[in-house]
């Protein structure tokens, strides 16, 4: 897969979906040292992706420690939710380009699946970032989780492609223990993990102009 192509939404995985998607984020960046810098890493490889773009690319390049820092990065607390609309704003104040991030009801148990697969299949929106709850890093990688659960961090996620029933996502955390960061998770599940995650439930893309939130919405 060459810089500037997309993955789009589809009825299925093949193995050569599973390929592309790992040629196109085999230079984004992955947690390390156990950092909780998940947020960190996918925001900053979602807004490297669209600036590589040959269609409606995003007008500024971004750097990882530039990010980091807009968006407060603190390496035990990792990226509160609330900081990044603000910082995102901050550091695109002169681009063509925004960060959308929609309202999601504390007690809307369903996963926006229909606004993912419009975000990905758009040329002028970058993929999307979700938060996910705790437990899917316990169920999907058997990560120990101790102490109170109101301690627990959310993670995120990019989902790149989505099928009728999976969705392919790159995840930041899997190459801390070996694991390919590209993964098939059910739809059913992620809607379990999106569920569980303590408000507020983050989704987030960049866009170059105005335009698939209102037609989600309206639709």
């Amino acid at each position: 897969m060459l810089r500037g192509e997309r993955l789009t939404d589809c009825s299925g995985f093949s193995d050569s979906d599973v390929e592309k998607a790992r040629t196109l984020t085999t230079d984004w960046m992955s947690q390390e040292n156990q950092e909780p810098s998940c947020t960190a890493c996918c925001l900053f490889n979602i807004m490297y992706e669209l600036s590589e773009r040959k269609i409606a690319p995003l007008d500024v390049k971004p750097i990882y420690k530039t990010v980091c820092k807009t968006l407060g990065y603190n390496k035990i607390l990792g990226v509160g939710w609330d900081m990044v609309r603000p910082g995102m704003s901050k550091l695109l104040r002169k681009s063509k380009n925004k960060l959308w991030t929609p309202s999601v009801r504390e007690n809307d148990r369903s996963l926006p699946v229909k606004l993912i697969c419009d975000i990905i299949r758009r040329d002028n929106c970058s993929y999307p970032l979700m938060s996910l709850g705790p437990e899917y890093l316990r169920d999907e990688y058997d990560v120990e989780l101790n102490g109170n659960p109101f301690h627990w961090f959310s993670h995120a996620v990019v989902v790149l492609q989505c099928s009728d029933g999976d969705c392919l996502m790159f995840d930041p955390f899997a190459r801390q223990i070996m694991k390919d960061p590209i993964r098939i998770v059910s739809k059913e599940r992620l809607n379990r993990y999106w569920y569980s995650t303590s408000p507020p439930r983050a989704l987030a893309w960049f866009e170059r102009k105005a335009g698939v939130l209102e037609e989600y919405l309206e639709g």
